[in-house]
């Protein structure tokens, strides 16, 4: 693992199997996702009403079979899906579109940052490709005493 005690962020060595690991988006031992979606989409809705009303367009990157994008959609926002790993069986249709002078209010990326290389770059490249001006995101937090170090 590499740790910075300067953040407190806890990585693997670079993932070589990222592939492999994402032959299948879902893993079926995940028996929240449907519970944390239906949360966030209500989270989510508060936010982008409160910011932007009724109008704006917004995009879920790293959005899965595109549950979100479809919950988002039938609250009545333009929500539109991406996902480079994934294939979207959910919101077909309403994928999103990333060209010069296209631009999001807002974009969401729920559960996603920690499974990339660089959650920074990952974060400067959403908002470069997208144009957002707002990135709604999650992630989990490492909560427990680190792993032990080797020498």
């Amino acid at each position: 693992y590499y740790y910075c005690a300067g953040c407190g962020a806890l990585q693997t060595e670079p993932p070589y199997w990222l592939d492999e690991a994402y032959d299948d988006a879902i893993i079926d031992a995940d028996t929240g996702l449907i519970r944390r979606n239906l949360y966030f989409s209500e989270m989510l809705s508060c936010i982008l009403f409160k910011l932007f009303g009724t109008k704006g367009s917004y995009a879920d990157v790293a959005g899965g079979y595109g549950m979100m994008t479809r919950l988002m959609r039938d609250r009545g926002f333009d929500y539109r899906w991406s996902d480079p790993y994934c294939e979207n069986i959910l919101a077909r249709g309403f994928e999103a579109e990333f060209s010069e002078g296209k631009k999001y209010d807002a974009v969401s990326a729920f559960e996603v940052l920690e499974h990339t290389v660089n959650p920074i770059q990952f974060l400067e490249d959403t908002f470069e490709k997208t144009n957002a001006d707002l990135i709604v995101f999650s992630t989990e937090l490492f909560r427990a005493p680190t792993p032990a170090l080797p020498n």
